[in-house]
């Protein structure tokens, strides 16, 4: 049975040669692909561009998350709130709307904790994390990467 590192390996040789392969075809990013010209196609050409231009977008994503998967992971701390009403870690790092933050959330689905990729946003509630509104932030395990 392959584990999670097996897929991570087989994702990061797919993405070397996504990149190895678009590069052999002149584009070195998505901006490149969208030069091709498109006035002389006929309605099927047009399909195929289309789609294949949206195909493209996820492969970028796709090593977006790759990239973000292997970036260290910078700090780990517990959130607390601070006199301004913002949450920060024990040594100062202060999350405001927009923070990019991991979180440790439990889930009662399968009786688990699990790191989630949120951000942190406001409203005139205060502050709460994006997808998890229900989880409370102070004393919340959180970590970032670089």
């Amino acid at each position: 049975m392959k584990g999670i590192n097996d897929c991570l390996a087989a994702s990061k040789e797919l993405s070397g040669e996504k990149k190895r392969t678009f590069r052999e075809m002149g584009y070195k990013d998505e901006e490149d692909f969208y030069d091709i010209d498109t006035h002389a196609f006929t309605p099927g050409k047009s399909l195929m561009y289309n789609e294949l231009r949206k195909a493209f977008i996820k492969l970028e994503d796709f090593n977006y998350i790759l990239e973000y998967l292997n970036s260290p992971i910078q700090f780990e701390g517990l959130l607390r709130e601070n006199e301004n009403g913002r949450f920060e870690l024990e040594n100062g790092d202060e999350f405001t709307s927009g923070s990019r933050i991991e979180a440790l959330v439990y889930f009662d689905f399968n009786d688990r904790e699990s790191w989630v990729r949120t951000s942190v946003e406001s409203n005139e509630s205060g502050y709460y994390l994006v997808g998890y509104n229900n989880v409370p932030m102070a004393g919340l395990k959180v970590r970032a990467r670089a």
